[in-house]
């Protein structure tokens, strides 16, 4: 039997956003029904709402697109079934037909509905209305257990990863028409719907397929990255996992995209992971999945979207169209900033244990004051485990010592022993070792700008040994090294670490560190264009 674990969505907010005070563009969903057949059928969706003036209401136009699509695939759902001798065809046929164009048409009725009501409000009656404020790219991805399938428009893009770890961009937006800029196909474009048929596709799953997994994102994590090598690199990353995670893992995926962020483009970010297997049980959750809340019934689809400043009305976003199901009545989960709003809610109106409160705050102040004096020299507050840190660091060399040893021992015969160091530099195998330190320049440069940065990158050797190996040998600390490299691996660092300094003002204040020229704006004719350095 063939399952899909349910998917693990996420959006967050991009760093130059969060420091611009804009609000998230990006959002994202997912949902898990049954067909009329009973057969389970999971979707995930993302969208990404443009940037610029002109889109003043582009994070509701994303979470809109995204809603919208759920509903419209369960309701197709309950009238069709996922299997049969030409499912796969007639899925085809109105994923590129009557999918885009009900969808286009429903979407505008909600965008102006929403217009209508933002007018009422602000009594800002003179300002005309256009859909293109509400613009937005929109993606989605069905999986049944005998096929899955994708849609849309825009500059998202959708990876297979194989379970021998082969990365296959299974749909990007070709760069046709380019007109210049960041361009690319927007829902609100008269023609919207006539663009779908170029990114939609159906895949059968076939009787001997081994598991793999689907990752769809916006494009703020492909603008991250310098190359589509290291865009895979994340790619795998994130789907590293074959089996569920459960605990922090939602945290943690969390945390990846902030980091892919604020390294990189800047962008709002927003990442969908479906997982393929053959199963004998009933699936678990997968990694970092938005598990129901009490009271969601199953069916129930869910859109995340952090600090969404203008909240959405369910009644009226479906004005027009008689779209929303009973059972599948939206959940709206916000994420980062927008949690810390709960803080203030009525706390001076409850009654509080003020005489206790001071007596505790009174011994906590003690205890610090105490622990400061006694551990003078290890951070206050803090005393660190001697054994826990010795393991780590035992860790840490090892994975050093095994990193160094692959990388000088890369061009010698698989069957000799390696050889002791030698001062006479190999210039060959110092070429191949530079040529495996080049895709991860962003490392030089980011431990270069800030050195407390080469922490975060020596607490994880065994996910990223060479990425541990290459912040362990930043020149600027004149720290003793932890590992003894070859020749041809001191010779390889230290012409990355001399690029780097060339580099480095390359990307002022580090708020964008892709290039250009690696990966062409996608583009595609009349889009939607835009005006700030992210979106």
């Amino acid at each position: 039997m063939s399952s899909w674990f349910v998917p693990e969505v996420d959006t967050r907010t991009g760093a130059s956003h969060a420091r611009r005070g804009v609000v998230c563009q990006d959002a994202s969903g997912w949902c898990s029904l049954k067909d009329r057949s009973g057969h389970p059928v999971q979707l995930m969706v993302v969208a990404d709402g443009h940037g610029g003036k002109r889109y003043i209401h582009s994070d509701v136009g994303s979470r809109l697109a995204c809603k919208l699509s759920l509903n419209l695939v369960a309701e197709q759902l309950g009238q069709m079934s996922s299997v049969g001798r030409d499912a796969v065809q007639r899925w085809q046929e109105w994923l590129e037909g009557s999918f885009a164009q009900t969808l286009h048409r429903r979407w505008l009725a909600s965008v102006e509905s929403h217009w209508n009501q933002e007018r009422i409000k602000t009594e800002a009656s003179e300002v005309p209305y256009s859909p293109l404020s509400y613009g937005t790219t929109i993606a989605l991805v069905i999986m049944t257990p005998a096929w899955w399938a994708h849609t849309g428009l825009g500059d998202w893009d959708l990876i297979r990863i194989g379970s021998d770890g082969e990365v296959e961009l299974a749909s990007e937006e070709q760069e046709e028409d380019q007109t210049g800029g960041e361009t690319t196909y927007s829902l609100c474009l008269s023609n919207a719907p006539r663009h779908f048929a170029a990114r939609t596709a159906v895949h059968p799953i076939t009787e001997h397929e081994t598991p793999f997994s689907l990752l769809l994102s916006t494009d703020g994590v492909r603008k991250s990255c310098s190359t589509d090598a290291d865009f895979f690199a994340i790619v795998r990353y994130l789907c590293e996992a074959e089996q569920p995670r459960q605990g922090d893992a939602a945290v943690q995926l969390s945390a990846d995209l902030d980091r892919i962020s604020s390294q990189g483009s800047g962008d709002d970010v927003s990442v969908a992971i479906g997982r393929w297997r053959v199963v004998s049980e009933k699936p678990h959750l997968s990694r970092g999945a938005r598990r129901p809340k009490q009271g969601q019934q199953p069916g129930q689809l869910v859109i995340v979207q952090p600090c969404q400043e203008k909240p959405l009305d369910s009644t009226s976003a479906a004005k027009s169209e008689a779209i929303i199901n009973t059972d599948l009545s939206p959940t709206l989960i916000q994420g980062g900033d927008s949690k810390n709003n709960k803080i203030s809610e009525s706390w001076w109106q409850r009654p509080s244990p003020w005489p206790l409160v001071a007596l505790l705050v009174i011994v906590v102040a003690a205890i610090v004051a105490t622990a400061g004096i006694a551990w003078k020299g290890l951070g206050p507050f803090t005393r660190t485990n001697k054994s826990n840190l010795a393991q780590k660091n035992s860790q840490l060399v090892a994975a050093l010592q095994n990193q160094s040893s692959k990388l000088c021992n890369s061009m010698k015969n698989a069957g000799s022993p390696a050889s002791p160091p030698s001062p006479r530099i190999n210039d060959e195998l110092t070429n191949s070792i530079a040529g495996q330190l080049s895709p991860y320049k962003r490392i030089f440069r980011d431990t270069l700008r800030d050195t407390r940065s080469r922490n975060k990158y020596l607490a994880m050797p065994s996910k990223d040994p060479l990425g541990a190996l290459i912040a362990s040998s930043n020149p600027e600390l004149k720290q003793p090294q932890l590992v003894e490299f070859c020749p041809e691996l001191r010779e390889a660092l230290s012409r990355e670490w001399q690029r780097a300094r060339i580099d480095l003002p390359a990307a002022p204040n580090g708020e964008n560190l892709r290039k250009e020229s690696a990966r062409p704006s996608a583009g595609k004719g009349v889009v939607a264009q835009d005006t700030t350095p992210s979106r």
